[in-house]
């Protein structure tokens, strides 16, 4: 048969044109129309799925269209099939029909006829205790909407339905990338528009599905809608101070990032999520969303869970975008992975966020999460190669200066090594870095002032809690004072 090369294809072909026409003998009304039928059977599976189309009744033309549209996107994506429910709803948001319309899941099956497949099926639901979708036999079966066969979506793609001389066939044709991406629009957009719940979620609701579905429409096609700017609804969709953000933390398996509160600017949250879930395309669209004083100075508050959580200890860690990815206790899911895959995946991000915040500031951000743990090449080693000046202080304080407030005798060894000067001071001017205990007001006085004079800025008990690794005794005061005096340090205060 036409349009089917191989000897399987064609098999299968002629198995699909037999199973359309006794649905389509199926549909008549009378003895006579079926002997009609029979003599004018149709000779290939392009002519049958023509003859489908051309029965479509002009007034519901649109609707068919616009539900196959929705089944070869959603086809694509190869995961969560749809409930005729959900479909419906799809449609009619997609063709703005008023409330008030008498469109039901029947319309699905008559209009599009042996086209479209109606499964029954127990639908998952997401179990927050277990933070996982499970199958529950005790739920309703529901009937799911597929494409009947693969032969249609590769009819509707095909160009030579879109050259066909009948208007009403070349109207249904479909392009592929317009098709995934309007899809991928309405599920996002349909997504941020759901109100807050804390139900057991499932995909029977058009909100729940959409909530469900956006990650991994994200996730499949990053690159097209990045091109196509629908960056803006991903960024909606990522965003936590939104309503629907309840549903999605629920729902979004693997959550790298366990949000306390939002952050008063939604682009930072967003290119916080597509950093830890390695959505390098979109985190680019992101940065150009927002500037360097933006990602530094907005405070992020994420939630810690301890293994041995204790009334005293704070459930949450205010931090900003910066010093978030040196914190390995705010990161988990797949896309960190573990020991060395861990560190290589923090360094891309670092790299990535370079041009827009400066090596600099990242390397203040670096010496304030400086973790002892880290036995193999340190990370301010790796920054410092990279191009970040020891002695620049876009964030008031230099690098030295930090790690002094700090009472880190290791951190100081590596800046000194890398020629940081001992003698330098910040500024009064440029950026706060929120969620330290860094004294600003020091900027110019000199480390061995700073060591001399303030207190230590290094809060242990979140250490702790957070699973760092630290070092600090009571001779570690000692220890920077020898290494900052046979370095050449000065006790002195500049002038403004």
């Amino acid at each position: 048969m036409r349009h089917c090369g191989s000897v399987a294809d064609a098999r299968v072909c002629r198995f699909r044109w037999a199973v359309c026409q006794i649905d389509i003998l199926g549909r008549l009304k009378s003895q006579s129309a079926v002997h009609k039928a029979l003599a004018e059977l149709p000779e290939t599976l392009d002519e049958t799925y023509e003859r489908i189309l051309l029965a479509i009744p002009r007034e519901h033309r649109e609707f068919a269209r616009q539900t196959l549209a929705i089944l070869a996107a959603q086809s694509e994506l190869g995961t969560h099939t749809m409930t005729a429910g959900v479909v419906l709803s799809m449609v009619v948001r997609s063709l703005d029909l008023p409330d008030d319309n008498f469109h039901d899941v029947f319309d699905i099956r008559e209009t599009c006829g042996c086209l479209v497949t109606f499964v029954s099926a127990r639908l998952p639901l997401y179990n927050p205790g277990h933070q996982a979708w499970k199958q529950h036999v005790d739920t309703e079966k529901l009937d799911q909407v597929v494409l009947a066969h693969y032969t249609v979506k590769e009819f509707l793609y095909a160009d030579r339905t879109a050259l066909k001389s009948t208007s009403h066939i070349s109207r249904f044709a479909l392009q592929e990338q317009t098709v995934i991406r309007q899809w991928a629009d309405l599920v996002l957009r349909t997504a941020v528009s759901a109100p807050a719940s804390d139900r057991v979620i499932s995909e029977k609701t058009i909100g729940d599905y959409c909530s469900a579905v956006g990650c991994s429409i994200i996730k499949t096609w990053e690159e097209m809608l990045v091109e196509d700017d629908l960056a803006d609804a991903c960024f909606d969709f990522l965003d936590p101070a939104r309503a629907h953000h309840s549903r999605n933390s629920a729902v979004i398996a693997n959550a790298n990032i366990d949000w306390f509160s939002a952050p008063t600017n939604p682009r930072v949250a967003a290119l916080a999520e597509c950093y830890a879930k390695g959505w390098s395309l979109l985190a680019g669209a992101a940065l150009r969303a927002t500037d360097a004083r933006q990602i530094i100075e907005t405070p992020i508050f994420i939630s810690i869970k301890a293994k041995r959580p204790h009334p005293m200890r704070p459930a949450m860690t205010k931090t900003c975008l910066l010093l978030l990815f040196f914190n390995d206790a705010c990161l988990t899911g797949p896309s960190f992975g573990h020991g060395h895959n861990r560190k290589q995946r923090q360094w891309e991000i670092l790299a990535h966020l370079a041009p827009t915040v400066g090596w600099e500031s990242l390397l203040l951000a670096a010496v304030v999460e400086h973790n002892h743990g880290e036995l193999e090449w340190s990370t301010l080693d790796w920054m410092v190669q990279r191009g970040a000046d020891v002695n620049s202080c876009p964030c008031r304080l230099t690098p030295l200066q930090a790690a002094v407030q700090l009472r880190d005798p290791e951190a100081v060894k590596i800046l000194l090594k890398n020629g940081a000067d001992v003698n330098a001071v910040g500024s009064a001017a440029g950026y706060q870095l929120p969620g330290t205990d860094l004294s600003h007001e020091l900027a110019l006085d000199s480390p061995l002032r700073i060591l001399r004079t303030a207190s230590c800025a290094f809060d242990g008990q979140m250490a702790s809690r957070l699973e760092r690794k630290f070092a600090r005794t009571k001779t570690t005061k000692a220890t920077l004072e020898k290494l900052l005096v046979g370095a050449g340090a000065r006790d002195f205060t500049a002038s403004p």
